[in-house]
């Protein structure tokens, strides 16, 4: 059965209302004179001003979920009329009038390796809700009425906020086609690169390990420790091979360097330092923290994931369990 679209007029109206604004004031916020034919119906929302709705009703840290509700409203067919295999419908052009907003992850910002615009979020949204046999086909759907927020709930949330977890399912069956093709293993390994930012940042594992609890976060610590022991040494190397204090940018970009396979810049390092005669003793014990926590946090991973895939299997999609299988099987 298909996920409930609601009318962006409605949301319009809504979200209006909910930031204290007449048809007016919001016409002026927004910088559009006819504002009211969008309420109406009379006209549709274009591409250009959804930024400036966002702005106007003070919803731009949900940016990529308003995003989200146009593009679904403007692209579902209604009753009575065929499917939209979006492959072939055109939404190159007001993609790029839609807002390019980074999304500001605040402290978490180190967690990724670049930025994400709420845009790419709401095309992930779309596509990973309408996934079904490598295409992306929006069926017909009547639109709904708007649902009734809950406490400290937020209409955007309220009305898609469900839709996160198709995202998380679609970026999980893409890994695993990524895992059983041979030819896409180079984009698997980049993948997992990505995550390089993460892994040589005690800051950023320690923050993980906070939302976490029991053993695996006193394995994520523990993980965290190691890093740090091994940017201390990374110092020490690059102040006796340039006779220089040690900037926190460059032992960044050095300890994302080694954790992405990436060594030739520390072993420049090593021989500058050699030729002074100052180089460092680099012991392993770093390396040997780090492998004994990473391989406890894999053993615990593999233990949980059993553990939810037997809670899962009864409600899984027969395609999903099959690709699951299948990468399974290739690896």
């Amino acid at each position: 059965m298909p996920h409930p679209v609601y009318p962006f007029k409605a949301l319009l109206r809504a979200l209006r209302e909910e930031a204290g604004l007449t048809v007016l004031a919001a016409g002026e916020a927004i910088g559009y004179s006819n504002y009211e034919r969008w309420e109406s119906g009379q006209t549709r929302v274009g591409p250009q001003h959804v930024g400036a709705i966002a702005s106007a009703f003070g919803v731009t840290d949900e940016l990529w979920l308003l995003l989200y509700a146009w593009l679904v409203d403007r692209f579902t067919p209604g009753c009575g009329q065929g499917s939209v295999d979006l492959a072939h419908a055109n939404v190159v052009k007001p993609q790029r009038a839609l807002p390019a907003d980074l999304i500001d992850l605040g402290e978490y910002k180190d967690l990724i390796l670049e930025p994400a615009r709420h845009l790419d979020l709401a095309m992930l949204a779309l596509i990973g809700r309408n996934w079904s046999r490598q295409r992306v086909v929006l069926v017909p759907t009547p639109r709904s009425p708007l649902p009734v927020p809950g406490p400290d709930e937020s209409l955007l949330s309220a009305a898609y906020g469900d839709v996160y977890v198709d995202m998380l399912r679609f970026t999980s069956r893409t890994i695993f086609s990524l895992a059983k093709k041979k030819n896409q293993l180079s984009t698997l390994a980049t993948l997992a690169k990505n995550l390089t930012p993460m892994l040589s940042s005690p800051t950023a594992l320690n923050r993980l390990a906070a939302e976490m609890e029991g053993p695996l976060a006193d394995d994520v610590r523990q993980v965290s420790d190691a890093v740090a022991r091994f940017r201390d040494q990374l110092a020490e190397l690059v102040e006796a091979a340039t006779a220089a204090p040690a900037t926190e940018g460059l032992v960044d970009e050095l300890a994302i360097d080694v954790f992405a396979s990436r060594t030739d810049r520390v072993f420049q390092l090593i021989l500058a330092a050699m030729k002074r005669s100052t180089c460092p003793a680099l012991g392993p014990e770093p390396f040997i923290d780090l492998r004994e926590a990473t391989t406890r946090i894999g053993e615990r991973a593999e233990q949980q994931l059993r553990l939810e895939l037997a809670r899962q299997l009864p409600q899984l999609d027969t395609v999903d369990l099959v690709d699951a299988l299948n990468a399974i099987e290739a690896n």
